[in-house]
């Protein structure tokens, strides 16, 4: 069996490399159609941009969209899913084998979850999950997003940050333009309610959650904005090579036209 010892958070924490796949049923997921675009488009620059998970490299990022996060040695059916986890220092290989993010194996919780606001989980991520992740996790960052504008969370956006085991609210601010914000510590990018109201900084037709890096002073790419850059891109490589190949070509036929020249086949000129 795997040995535990005492974890950084009073948790115990795994010493033994053996894996156990949990073999629990796992919850079915509640309004995922109103919430699967908004998840992705929040996943996905994460992903990139921290350079998440084993195929990119990096083993001891962890983000993840479906994975059901353990907080009870003595329960295992004490656990949540967020919509958006991200784990910092972990064994995200553990984490795949295991089939779930188990505290007291990592050592840790979860640095950051997020939560995408929908009609049946609304009053459950502002009171029933708050709570499990304040004082039983104690995630140091727990994020709201309200794609409705704040019909849901009475907030479009809303943040809570750990302070010596009780979350205090991260501040929030609203630009001219209707785009609100706030600033996460743990991922070190700014959280960005981008409304209908704000085409320039979002050209879809639907309120957005996006990532704003203060380094590049950019926005982190959604999956639907690399995917029209990669587009662009393949075209202008086809339109770059039909013109390398065409000029290719007339060379050929210069070359072939001076060949007859020289050989006395071809039309001389003066």
């Amino acid at each position: 069996m795997t040995t535990l010892r005492k974890g950084r958070i009073g948790y115990p924490e795994r010493t033994s490399s053996r894996v156990e796949p949990i073999m629990l049923e796992p919850e079915l997921p509640i309004d995922m159609a109103y919430q699967e675009t908004h998840i992705r488009a929040i996943i996905h620059p994460l992903n990139f941009h921290l350079g998440a998970g084993i195929l990119a490299g990096n083993s001891d990022v962890f983000v993840s969209s479906a994975t059901m996060i353990y907080y009870d040695p003595d329960d295992m059916n004490a656990r949540l899913c967020p919509d958006c986890t991200v784990a910092f220092g972990v064994d995200v290989s553990y984490i795949n084998e295991r089939d779930g993010y188990v505290i007291w194996e990592m050592g840790k919780p979860p640095d950051f979850v997020l939560e995408v606001g929908s009609p049946t989980t609304a009053d459950l991520d502002l009171g029933h999950k708050r709570r499990i992740y304040e004082r039983r996790m104690g995630v140091p960052e727990y994020w709201r997003f309200d794609r409705s504008g704040g019909n849901l969370y009475r907030q479009a956006l809303a943040g809570d940050r750990l302070v010596n085991g009780v979350y205090q609210p991260i501040e929030i601010t609203t630009e001219p333009d209707g785009v609100i914000w706030g600033y996460s510590e743990m991922l070190g990018l700014s959280l960005c309610y981008v409304p209908d109201a704000a085409p320039e900084r979002m050209p879809y037709d639907r309120a957005m959650l996006l990532f704003f890096d203060r380094e590049t002073g950019q926005y982190l790419m959604t999956d639907e904005e690399e995917h029209a850059a990669y587009l662009e891109t393949q075209a202008q490589l086809e339109e770059s090579q039909a013109r390398l190949d065409a000029e290719r070509a007339r060379v050929r036929e210069l070359e072939e036209e001076l060949h007859r020249r020289d050989s006395g086949h071809g039309p001389q000129g003066d």
